[in-house]
């Protein structure tokens, strides 16, 4: 489906009114998430994924955006404190700047608009390695690997060692 929409009427218009605030552009910053996650008890990976929070993360983004700031899926976003969102903030715009210069991800069947495959899969630092040491391990010594738990029916990658709970 394709919609065309008058670009003064887009934040008014059904199937984008309430979404959440782009993160590559130029008013999103840390500011814009610590008010979103203020009072909010959910974890801060479910709270991510919720268009209404913050518009186009998706669950391979949101998952190593966390890794790269050292949080742990689990944790609740309310709970986050100042630099750790301002960790996230940069976290988040890295790892969509990175994955739009790999033309995405391809997994299955995701294709880029000409046919070819994105490239950002392979720069994965936690998602779909289960088991598999994260680029951090040889530093943490004791470190078991990635771990993979479900939360909101999807797939959640991690290091317990990098991205301790607390």
């Amino acid at each position: 489906m394709i919609d065309l929409v008058e670009t003064e009427q887009e934040e008014s218009y059904r199937l984008l009114k309430g979404m959440g605030p782009e993160p590559l552009e130029p008013a999103f910053s840390s500011t814009t998430l610590e008010k979103a996650f203020a009072k909010k008890s959910a974890s801060i990976k479910t709270v991510l994924l919720d268009q209404k929070v913050v518009a186009g993360l998706g669950n391979i983004y949101v998952c190593e955006a966390l890794y790269r700031a050292g949080i742990h899926p689990e944790r609740e976003a309310g709970s986050l404190k100042k630099q750790q969102i301002k960790l996230l903030t940069k976290a988040i715009q890295t790892v969509l700047e990175e994955a739009i210069a790999a033309g995405g991800s391809s997994l299955k069947d995701y294709v880029r608009p000409e046919g070819g495959l994105g490239y950002f899969q392979h720069a994965w630092r936690v998602y779909g390695r289960k088991g598999l040491p994260c680029p951090d391990c040889p530093k943490h010594p004791g470190c078991t690997g990635v771990e993979q738990i479900t939360q909101a029916g999807r797939s959640t990658f991690f290091c317990p060692i990098r991205q301790k709970i607390a």
